[in-house]
């Protein structure tokens, strides 16, 4: 949610061609290795690189990733068919530059940042299952 917002908008996999207004676009892995080199260096304990279907970085010492972001990132959970789903965890689509695969998504949790794909629980099919994420549009750098 940015300023003046007063609720997250979640959407399916499907949906994300025109969430982001010009210039602004979703957000890469690489967009997330940059948020991940804010954090405290000695929290960091595993970064899984050069897997492209999966994305892992690990917090020390109860070291909450939301109480610590430089974005204002927050725990605003999910929808699972038209359920509102609140926990201690937020979902961003997300694109996997090496994937092609547009069902690539992270969760973020107090103590994990974990991104990958699946299958189920992201295709229409099953209506009650559907889970659909936040987006967090990054504005394009101008050249």
């Amino acid at each position: 949610t940015g300023e003046g917002c007063t609720r997250s908008n979640f959407y399916s996999y499907q949906e994300l061609e025109n969430v982001c207004p010009e210039g602004w676009r979703l957000p890469t892995t690489e967009d997330w290795d940059v948020l991940i080199t804010t954090f405290d260096p000695s929290k960091k304990v595993k970064m899984l690189e050069k897997n492209k279907k999966f994305y892992r970085v690990d917090f020390l010492d109860r070291y909450d990733v939301f109480k610590n972001n430089t974005l204002g990132l927050k725990p605003i959970g999910r929808t699972q068919g038209n359920v509102r789903k609140y926990g201690d965890y937020a979902d961003y689509w997300t694109i996997n530059t090496q994937l092609n695969d547009p069902r690539f998504h992270i969760h973020v949790s107090p103590y994990t940042i974990v991104g990958h794909v699946h299958k189920h629980n992201v295709n229409q099919r099953n209506e009650t299952k559907n889970r659909k994420f936040a987006v967090r549009c990054v504005c394009e750098r101008k050249q």
